[in-house]
C-alpha cells in the first residue's frame, strides 16, 4: 500500500529540489525524508529520484508518478476537508461552465444553510471526465456522457443547437433551418470532444461525413470570431451566442428539428453518500422527481 506521508515527502523533494530543503519545508529530519522515499520506492518497485550532489530530480518512473502523487495528496486534502466542513467540487465542460452553469452554482452556494463550500472548474469534456475518474471533481456537468459503469447521471437541460453565420450570409435570412441546409457550406468546428460530431452522426448517419468541415478551432469564442470574419458557419449551443444574437453581431438561426437539441447531463459517482454536499448539489440542479 502507498503511504501518503511517503508520497508527501516525495513531492516535497521534487518541488524543492533537495532532501535538505524538503526536510525544512515539512519540518522533518532529513533521514526521515530519505526513509520515506526508500519505502515508497520499495512499494512501487522502481527508483523515483536521481540523487546528485546539489540537487535531486525525478527518475523516469518518478516523472510518471509525480502527477498521480500530487493528485493523491489533493484528493486526501479534499477528503479531510469534506469531513471538517461540507464542500463540493464541480467541474463543467467549457461551454456549459462559461455560458450556462455559473448562476446555478451561485444560487446553490448562496442558498445553502450551512454555507457549503463550492469549488468550480472548467475544462474540455475529456478533462472533466478525467477529473471525475480521479476524484478531483465530485460532480460534473457535460455535453456528452458514455454511461460508463460506476456513475449516475441525470439530464439537466436540453439545450438547442443553433447555426451561426456572418451577417449577410445566405442562411442568415432564414427564420428556421433544417439540418440538410448545412450541406454545401463551409462549416467551422469547435472544441473537440463536445459530442457535436456524435449528434450530427445520429441525425445524418453516414452522410455526416459529407459535411464540409473546413477547420476545427479550440473554443467557442474562437469559432464566433471566425464566423464573424466570414470564414464559414458553425453549430453552437444557443446559450453560447445569446449576446451576439441580441446585439446583431451574428446571425443566429434555430433548427426546426428538435433532434438538434443536445442533452446536458449532471454526472456523479454512484457511491456518493446520500447526505453529502455533492448529492445536495445534484438534487439542487436536477431534483429527482424532475428526471
Amino acid at each position: 500500500m502507498i503511504n501518503l506521508l511517503h508520497v508527501r515527502s516525495f513531492v516535497a523533494v521534487i518541488e524543492t529540489g533537495s532532501f535538505r530543503d524538503a526536510s525544512e519545508t515539512l519540518g522533518l529530519a532529513q533521514p526521515t525524508i530519505s526513509q520515506h522515499i526508500r519505502k515508497l520506492e520499495d512499494a512501487l518497485g522502481k527508483p523515483l529520484i536521481v540523487r546528485a550532489r546539489n540537487h535531486s530530480v525525478p527518475s523516469e518512473a518518478g516523472r510518471t508518478f509525480l502527477g498521480y502523487a500530487r493528485s493523491l495528496l489533493a484528493t486526501a486534502a479534499r477528503a479531510e476537508a469534506s469531513i471538517r466542513a461540507p464542500s463540493v467540487a464541480v467541474a463543467a465542460c467549457s461551454n456549459v461552465g462559461i455560458y450556462m452553469l455559473p448562476p446555478d452554482v451561485s444560487a446553490f452556494r448562496g442558498g445553502s444553510d450551512d454555507r457549503t463550500g463550492v469549488s468550480f472548474s472548467i475544462g474540455s469534456n475529456p478533462e472533466v471526465a478525467a477529473r471525475l475518474a480521479d476524484r478531483s471533481a465530485d460532480v460534473a456537468v457535460m455535453e456528452w456522457w458514455d454511461d460508463r459503469d460506476g456513475y449516475l447521471s441525470r439530464v439537466w437541460r436540453r439545450e438547442p443547437m443553433v447555426v451561426i453565420a456572418p451577417l449577410g450570409h445566405p442562411l442568415a435570412a432564414l427564420d428556421r433551418i433544417s439540418p440538410a441546409d448545412l450541406f454545401g457550406h463551409a462549416l467551422i468546428g469547435g472544441e473537440a470532444g463536445t459530442g457535436t460530431g456524435r449528434l450530427l452522426t445520429d441525425v445524418f448517419g453516414a452522410d455526416a461525413e459529407k459535411l464540409k468541415v473546413t477547420e476545427s478551432l479550440g473554443s467557442t469564442e474562437a469559432v464566433k470570431r471566425a464566423v464573424r470574419a466570414g470564414l464559414g458557419i458553425s453549430l453552437v449551443l444557443e446559450s453560447a451566442v445569446a449576446e451576439e444574437g441580441a446585439g446583431g453581431r451574428l446571425a443566429v438561426i434555430p433548427f426546426a428539428d428538435a433532434a438538434m437539441n443536445k442533452e446536458i447531463r449532471v454526472i456523479w459517482p454512484a457511491d456518493t453518500a446520500p447526505d453529502s454536499a455533492a448529492q445536495r448539489l445534484v438534487d439542487f440542479l436536477v431534483p429527482q422527481d424532475a428526471t
